[in-house]
């Protein structure tokens, strides 16, 4: 039995391989080696290989899938790939990992991806061509992904993602079917699934330090300035939670941050941070990926802005490769855009804060791999000089040795804590 492999193996391989060209002209073809079993080997039309299977059974990591696929993989190549780094989601439900082998004495560079379902099996593909070959070719082989029919399994089910218009026309956001848009506005957009799922994007929430002369404002959230995004996240979220509390809505409690990793702030000022994070709403466990940046206005206000993801524990597991399609396919018209450009630049007229608003909401987790898996093509590192913070791109070679050379001034920085400007 021959299956399609499945859609969200291809989906996160085309965010990764996404900014290469197609190949031009075809290069030599590789060394042929029967691929290990359970896989299916094709060669790219423009050149490359793409070893593709799947596999069932009651796998919960991502990342040991993606060892024990490794190993196997020391058998095809003449030894065990050697990998550079790997981005994975913080559900470990799906990890791409870059790496470097020979075959048949032929250096090869590519990529290779594990993705689980929510029955325990998934799929897995590697993609690889010779280094010089495979910013040319990659795009081609993705394209080509969703065709390869491998061993066992059953077809995928293609899930599609309707776009729709909030009725104040001022952004879009795709909609799975059986999903609904519960709010919008100013360009923010909250979308809600039928078993919890919930996708909130480019929220902006004005948080008061203490009440004006006037008295305090229905509705307004009152808490001194927190820069840090993780302590944040915990004090507006049990406010937030104590309105909706009065409101009849369940309460939100046992928040906890499980994970965080820093990043450039999407307003432009403040501290900025992607955050993995868990509580019980209603009693019943939850599990949150968010986006959240804080940042002051005056001394009497600070914006507390975020997009985030949610689901009840198990159903989060099962879709949140799905609800990131949801964030990502976020988008602002060309007059909110407009109008939020104009907005940031008499903010930063009246009060001398920069406080933009460019509609970059949408997860940066697939930008990071983007740009790590093309700097990777390319023979390029990230060099940083710790002292200083300050970054550039070289050849991997060259980086390496400076590094080498003086390991306590430079360091080499991980995809993973790529930043905006890399």
């Amino acid at each position: 039995m021959t299956a399609l492999l499945p859609r969200r193996l291809v989906l996160c391989l085309l965010a990764a391989g996404f900014g290469w060209p197609s190949a031009i002209a075809s290069a030599a073809p590789l060394p042929d080696r029967a691929p290990p079993a359970g896989f299916t080997s094709v060669n790219g039309a423009a050149g490359g290989r793409t070893l593709a299977g799947t596999f069932s059974g009651s796998a919960r990591s991502a990342a040991a899938v993606l060892g024990g696929m490794l190993r196997i993989l020391g058998g095809y190549f003449d030894g065990a790939p050697v990998v550079s780094g790997a981005v994975g989601d913080p559900a470990d439900r799906g990890i791409m990992a870059f790496f470097d082998a020979r075959l048949q004495g032929t250096p090869v560079r590519g990529a290779a991806l594990v993705q689980l379902n929510d029955g325990g099996g998934g799929g897995v593909a590697v993609l690889f061509d010779r280094p010089a070959d495979i910013g040319r070719s990659f795009g081609a082989m993705v394209r080509q992904l969703g065709s390869v029919r491998v061993p066992g399994g059953e077809a995928s089910r293609p899930m599609t993602l309707p776009q729709q218009t909030t009725p104040d026309g001022k952004a879009a956001i795709g909609v799975p079917p059986g999903w609904r848009i519960t709010g919008w506005g100013n360009g923010a957009v909250d979308v809600a699934g039928p078993q919890g799922q919930l996708v909130d994007v480019g929220i902006f929430l004005p948080i008061m330090v203490q009440p004006t002369f006037v008295g305090p404002v229905a509705g307004a959230i009152y808490l001194p300035f927190i820069a840090d995004p993780a302590v944040a996240v915990r004090a507006v979220s049990e406010a937030q939670s104590r309105q909706a509390v009065m409101r009849g809505a369940p309460a939100v409690t046992d928040i906890e941050v499980l994970e965080r990793h820093p990043t450039a702030p999407p307003t432009g000022a403040g501290q900025a941070a992607y955050l993995f994070a868990r509580s019980r709403i209603g009693g019943r466990p939850h599990y949150h990926f968010a986006l959240v940046n804080t940042a002051p206005i005056d001394p009497g206000s600070w914006t507390y802005y975020y997009s985030t993801v949610g689901a009840p524990d198990g159903v989060f597991q099962r879709d949140f490769a799905l609800m990131l399609d949801v964030w990502r396919s976020w988008s602002l018209n060309q007059q909110m855009l407009r109008d939020r450009m104009q907005d940031a630049a008499t903010t930063m007229r009246q009060t001398g804060e920069i406080l933009r608003s460019a509609a970059r909401g949408q997860s940066e987790a697939f930008d990071r791999a983007n740009r790590g898996f093309s700097y990777y093509l390319r023979g390029l590192e990230v060099l940083e000089h710790t002292s200083s913070g300050a970054r550039g791109s070289f050849d991997r070679d060259d980086a390496d040795a400076v590094v080498r050379a003086d390991p306590a001034r430079f360091r080499l920085v991980p995809p993973s804590q790529y930043r905006s400007g890399d």
